[in-house]
């Protein structure tokens, strides 16, 4: 089974079935075997089938009710019959079958009642019976060869347990979407920790024998011929894993002492996760409600988190999570290596969650998570409120507005102390006034007009936002705020996630894509301020960038031009590689729709004559594509780069064009100038400050011939004489010119 998330990815952690399914055919694994099995071929026998004929094989459609009953698909009566089967007739069993042994039944007496009265499909070997009574050997103690008549109204308990608690979770397995609320889901959680609970209290496992994995292995495959269930032939393995990270111990069996523990965490993991699983953020009003129902999640998923930590001591070692990558499938990380999957989980574990003990983890870890969760909550409350109270123009606030508003609303916490409150409002109004990327709430790509509105989707996208990359930088800068990152430092961010986000199909990896991203935050941001660090604001916004390009990419390339143009293949990224013909055709004619959060580029484009358009296409090939003007087909990488043009180009123009004419004057030039002066230094070998007039020259020369200078002969001259004549430089530089100095600083590194 599997669940779908907003994006369309499935979500399948599974031994080849869903978590969920895997949880209650824990419960079955024994409950069924023991309870519904418990009769022998004796004389009573006889009796039985003459006390209640309709019983006889009243266990044959078990296999598809309880597929139907996971898939919320039974209704109560008939599932509640299923279990009345068992438990009427274990009262029968009770009054008129003595078993074959003194002491009770054998498993010879089970495996004939099983086979001639309660399932008369497929038949039933005896290898099965003889599992499932080391089942109950380990579960209950007493003897491998016979059941008693206690252990039997034990038995008797449990199966009314799971009959109350699964009919109790029936209505959560039959709705769409399991909750609607965090009460819903603190009943659902109750439910399910209490049927954990009540299992482990009919135990009785102090002095018994362990359970080998291969012992559950042979039941589980026989329970697969039986039911037709789909079970992993290495299902003891998964098992095993699973059985480690919950409670720690043998890699080969379950220690009969940790039954009950071993049930109670089981259930207790199960319930947050399986909320997540079916969580659809769109059933809550606000993401505030949302938050506090993922508080909920959480607070159970720590509190078993911590049971399981404290059974290893301390700690869960990474070789336990290196087992369970090992071991189960992850569908949502399907395209990954497992290898890949354990090496990021080292810098994940050890940098960005900051976990005491390299190699383990522990507590320290399931507190950065949930402090970091919570300062999110606490600001995305915050952010609701102000919009709620404030906001009269349904499209959001001016910048003076969002201003005026978000002082308000801190005036309501005058003289309350609450100075965690103050510091939240501080950073929401900085979110507003010194960030301007509007992610738009449909597309997610950003909105590139001059005077854009702060809305409750996109100060919230980039609250979110700023708690990640304020948690990367606190994991990976070494200055004294850790606010900053160096270009090592950065490359340290990259090497240790770049090889999953290019087997997720994310980014590609080349040898400086590193610098070039450096480069790309360091110059083409709203807050980039070209000087030799990276800083939180700078990340932040690049961020926001990448998020856009991505999706402005696939609504273009993915869901437009591949469908119009045919494939030539594949590319690493899984993209379709078209021909350049037919993708510039489709990308031009459609540029209305294609370009429709690029109103300032649609308009110049549109005043272009024919051959001036066609001019400014091939400047924008050349700046875009990996190997420039070229016939080869357009791939993956060529649509990030035509994405990353677009984004860095209205920025440019959005932060300087003071005049708001499309245009940048000499003057404009010179007041961006200071942005690309010490990159520029570094391609040159020049100072930035002995030279400081070399590099104006070379700046403005590249603006206005459209071409960095040259070293032949003749170019030399002609920058030689542009520097000459600086009283008379004039410039107004078009896009046409500007894209051609972002392609300089984008190009190579």
């Amino acid at each position: 089974m599997s669940a779908t998330t907003d994006s369309g990815q499935e979500l399948n952690m599974s031994f080849n079935l869903s978590m969920r399914q895997f949880m209650l055919l824990l419960f079955l694994l024994f409950t069924f075997q023991q309870g519904c099995g418990l009769l022998g071929n004796r004389e009573g026998f006889n009796k039985i089938a003459q006390y209640n004929p309709a019983s006889i094989g009243c266990l044959n459609q078990m296999g598809s009710q309880f597929s139907r009953y996971l898939d919320g698909k039974i209704d109560a009566t008939e599932w509640d019959s299923t279990w009345s089967c068992a438990t009427d007739s274990l009262s029968v069993y009770q009054r008129f079958v003595q078993g074959s042994d003194s002491q009770g039944y054998t498993p010879e007496d089970i495996h004939s009642f099983l086979s001639k009265f309660l399932y008369s499909g497929t038949p039933i070997s005896k290898e099965l019976v003889r599992s499932s009574f080391l089942l109950k050997q380990s579960l209950f103690g007493g003897s491998a060869t016979v059941l008693t008549k206690e252990e039997l109204d034990r038995f008797i308990r449990m199966l009314n347990v799971g009959r109350e608690t699964t009919l109790r979770l029936l209505p959560y397995l039959q709705k769409q979407e399991y909750f609607k609320s965090a009460d819903e889901y603190k009943n659902f959680a109750q439910t399910l920790m209490q049927l954990g609970t009540e299992i482990g209290k009919n135990l009785s496992t102090q002095s018994n024998p362990e359970l080998t994995f291969l012992t559950l292995q042979t039941i589980a495959q026989e329970l697969s011929t039986i039911f037709h269930w789909d079970i992993s032939h290495h299902f003891n393995k998964q098992f095993s894993a699973v059985k480690r990270f919950l409670i720690a111990g043998s890699n080969d069996a379950l220690e009969a002492q940790k039954w009950p523990k071993f049930f109670e965490l089981l259930t207790t993991y199960s319930a947050p996760l399986l909320a997540w699983k079916s969580m659809n953020w769109s059933q809550f009003k606000t993401l505030s409600e949302g938050g506090d129902f993922v508080v909920e999640l959480f607070e159970t998923l720590k509190k078993a988190l911590n049971q399981s930590i404290d059974l290893h001591t301390g700690g869960i070692p990474f070789s336990v999570f290196d087992q369970m990558i090992d071991e189960l499938s992850i569908g949502f990380f399907q395209d990954v290596q497992k290898e890949t999957l354990k090496q990021t989980l080292r810098p994940l574990f050890n940098r960005l969650l900051h976990v005491k003990k390299p190699g383990i983890f522990d507590s320290s870890g399931i507190e950065k998570i949930e402090t970091q969760f919570k300062n999110w909550q606490r600001g995305q409350k915050h952010i609701q409120n102000i919009f709620d109270r404030y906001q009269k123009d349904p499209d959001g606030f001016l910048l003076k507005d969002y201003i005026d508003s978000v002082l308000a609303y801190r005036e309501t916490y005058a003289g309350s102390g609450d100075h965690e409150a103050a510091l939240d409002i501080y950073r929401i109004l900085l979110l507003g006034r010194d960030h301007r990327p509007h992610l738009v709430l449909d597309s997610g790509e950003i909105e590139f007009t001059p005077f854009f509105k702060r809305t409750l989707n996109s100060i919230s996208r980039f609250h979110a936002i700023e708690l990640i990359v304020r948690t990367i930088f606190q994991s990976y800068s070494d200055t004294q705020n850790r606010d900053r990152a160096t270009v090592e430092e950065f490359k340290q961010f990259v090497d240790d996630f770049k090889q999953i986000a290019f087997e997720m199909k994310i980014t590609e990896i080349t040898p400086t894509g590193y610098l070039k991203r450096f480069n790309e935050m360091n110059l083409f941001v709203y807050s980039s301020n070209g000087d030799d660090y990276l800083d939180v604001n700078e990340g932040m916004e690049y961020a926001s960038f990448l998020l856009s390009m991505k999706n402005f990419g696939k609504r273009v390339f993915l869901d437009g031009i591949a469908k119009q143009c045919p494939s030539l293949g594949k590319d690493p990224m899984g993209w379709d590689w078209v021909g350049i013909e037919c993708f510039q055709k489709e990308f031009i004619t459609n540029r209305h729709e294609y370009w429709k959060h690029f109103p300032g580029l649609i308009q110049f484009f549109d005043q272009l004559s024919p051959k001036e358009q066609s001019n400014f296409e091939q400047v924008m090939q050349k700046g875009a594509r990996r190997f420039g003007l070229t016939n080869q087909p357009v791939s993956s990488f060529d649509m990030d780069g035509y994405a990353g043009l677009m984004h860095y180009l209205e920025a440019l123009i959005q932060r300087f064009d003071y005049d708001f004419n499309q245009h940048l004057s000499l003057s404009e030039i010179m007041n961006a100038y200071p942005l690309f002066k010490n990159t520029l230094a570094k391609f040159a070998n020049l100072d930035p400050v002995q030279d400081n007039g070399t590099l104006e020259a070379v700046f403005t020369y590249t603006v206005h011939y459209g071409e960095a200078p040259k070293k032949d002969i003749l170019h030399l001259i002609k920058f030689l004489w542009w520097q000459f004549t600086r009283p008379f430089w004039s410039i107004n530089a078009s896009r046409y010119d500007l894209y051609t100095v972002i392609s300089v600083f984008t190009s190579k590194q």
